[in-house]
Parts: structure tokens; C-alpha cells; sequence
């Protein structure tokens, strides 16, 4: 899907400081968050990797120069080892799985990561405008607050509507982490930290 500006500096903010630090982000399409990276609103990362299915998402984020290497994959089979990066990123992604392939890919982002995980997708309420020239972009899956804070996320809404109108970002500043209001969201952010603990999968 086409990424939400409302999204910039949220995720921005959850992906934190990247000094000396190694970055994945999976399904990047053309860069978007390698871009904000590069501009260094992030800081610098050691080493920075852009994963996508879609070759010509790839070539254009390798043309722009955004990541370091550029790696052709499925999500639900990162070809990394266990606690490669320190932060993962996975944006506006999941809804184009289904949900059990979904929950495989978020097994594989919790494996690669050491430290940091981020992921957003719409909620299961709204429908978003996808990019009709990619072939991988389709509705597969609904995903809801309850869906990602079962899993150990920290869940934040992005954007609220009640009864089909909008609200005022204003009118609930410093309330998005309440997670009632979560039900409203029409983007969900969760962030997981991931222990020091030796990874297991989830049965």
C-alpha cells in the first residue's frame, strides 16, 4: 500500500537511533524508510539492507542508492541467521498476507532481530488504496490491535475515526497508547523488544 504520511515521524521515532547499528527493513518497496534513514533522522547505521518480493520495487531503491545491499525474498523465509539486525522494520505489509503466513513472518522478524521490531498495517476496519501495478499488493488479511498485543507488541493507533468521521489528531494528543482507542486507529504501530533470551518460536 501507498504509506501514510501520518506514519513519518511515528515510525521514525520507533525505529530510534540506528548508530553503529545494523538495519532490515522488510518489504521496503521503493525505500520509503531507508530514504528517512539515509537522511539521517534515524542516525547512522552500520549497515542497512532492503528486503522486497517485488524486483522492481528493488531496482529503483538500488538506483536511489538508499540501502547498503538489496535482497530479492519471501518475508515468511528471511535468509539471515538468528539476531542479525538490531531493528526490523516491516510497514504496511502484513495485510497483503494471509493471517497465517502473517504470523509467520512476524516468527521471522522476531528471529533476525536483536533488539528492535516495528511493523504498522491499517486496521481491520479501514481499507487503504494500494498500488495497482504491484502484483504482490492485494487484501489478503484484516489485523486488529488485539492481533499484534497478543503477540507482545506495544500497540499505537494512528489516525482515528468513530462513525466514519475523522478526528482531530489534536483533539487526542497524548491519548493514541490508551488501548481502547486502538479499536478506532485507522493504522496500527506495535513495537516489540526483544529479550536476550535464546528465540523460540511461537507452537
Amino acid at each position: 500500500m501507498s504509506s501514510d504520511f501520518r506514519l513519518d515521524s511515528i515510525i521514525v521515532q520507533c525505529i530510534g537511533n540506528l548508530n553503529n547499528r545494523e538495519f532490515l527493513d522488510v518489504a521496503c518497496g521503493q525505500g520509503k524508510w531507508g530514504f528517512a534513514i539515509k537522511l539521517g533522522w534515524s542516525g547512522n547505521p552500520k549497515y542497512s539492507i532492503g528486503l522486497d518480493v517485488w524486483r522492481q520495487n528493488l531496482r529503483f531503491a538500488k538506483n536511489h542508492k538508499i540501502y547498503d545491499d538489496y535482497i530479492l525474498a519471501d518475508a515468511r523465509f528471511l535468509p539471515f541467521p538468528e539476531r542479525s539486525f538490531s531493528t526490523v522494520c516491516a510497514c504496511e505489509f502484513l495485510l497483503h498476507v494471509r493471517k497465517s503466513d502473517g504470523s509467520r513472518v512476524l516468527e521471522e522478524l522476531e528471529r533476525v532481530s536483536k533488539k528492535t521490531i516495528v511493523v504498522s498495517v491499517p486496521n481491520k476496519v479501514v481499507k487503504v488504496g494500494l498500488d495497482k501495478e504491484n502484483p504482490f499488493e492485494k487484501d489478503l488479511s484484516d489485523w486488529s490491535a488485539k492481533d499484534l498485543s497478543n503477540r507482545g507488541y506495544k500497540v499505537r493507533g494512528v489516525g482515528f475515526q468513530i462513525g466514519g468521521h475523522r478526528i482531530s489528531r489534536n483533539v487526542l494528543a497524548g491519548l493514541t497508547f490508551i488501548p481502547l482507542l486502538n479499536r478506532f486507529a485507522e493504522i496500527l504501530i506495535g513495537t516489540k523488544q526483544v529479550s536476550s533470551q535464546q528465540y523460540l518460536p511461537s507452537s
